[in-house]
């Protein structure tokens, strides 16, 4: 399977030149990205042309993509030569300058940057015993993705509606028939 596995959204000195992604392939055999795309939360993207060995790390650097990484709630979704997305990595809030986007079992995290190797672990460790806020970046799957996109909707939708009925112009403008 292949994962975003690090990114760099807020590189010390340039964006433009310092931001990188970090995929994974924890299969045993090599795994060509040939015909994926790879995209930002505004919805641009940048069509792959790598392969990953296999258990390894391939860096893309931003001269290898066009767009640029949002400092603050970004996501980044990767997607198969079918347009099926294959993994997710998204971080709320501002991402700390100097400190990449790491994937861990239980969601993400910001820790010192390890392109090309293994996530700093001794990192999460430490936020976990100092309780510290730093745990903010979750890694969905497509299933937990649409679901929370359903919820929300429905929730926003439900809003609205409560909203509306609430004021008895509206109410009679929209749910009443003359």
């Amino acid at each position: 399977m292949i994962f975003i596995n690090e990114w760099l959204p807020n590189p010390q000195g340039s964006d433009a030149t310092g931001e990188w992604i970090e995929f994974f392939n924890s299969g045993p055999a090599p795994v060509s990205l040939k015909g994926w795309k790879i995209t930002n939360g505004s919805g641009r993207g940048a069509t792959l042309n790598f392969s990953i060995p296999a258990e390894g790390y391939a860096v893309l650097r931003r001269g290898q993509f066009s767009f640029p990484l949002r400092n603050t709630d970004e996501t980044l979704e990767l997607k198969d030569p079918q347009g099926r997305l294959e993994d997710q990595s998204f971080f709320w809030g501002e991402a700390p300058e100097g400190k990449s986007v790491n994937r861990a079992t239980e969601g993400g995290y910001f820790a010192s940057p390890t392109p090309g190797g293994q996530n700093n672990f001794s990192e999460l460790q430490t936020l976990k015993s100092t309780n510290e806020s730093g745990i903010i970046v979750q890694n969905l799957s497509p299933a937990q993705a649409t679901f929370l996109a359903l919820s929300l909707g429905l929730i926003f939708a439900m809003v609205i509606l409560i909203s509306v009925n609430r004021y008895e112009y509206f109410r009679k403008l929209l749910f009443e028939q003359n």
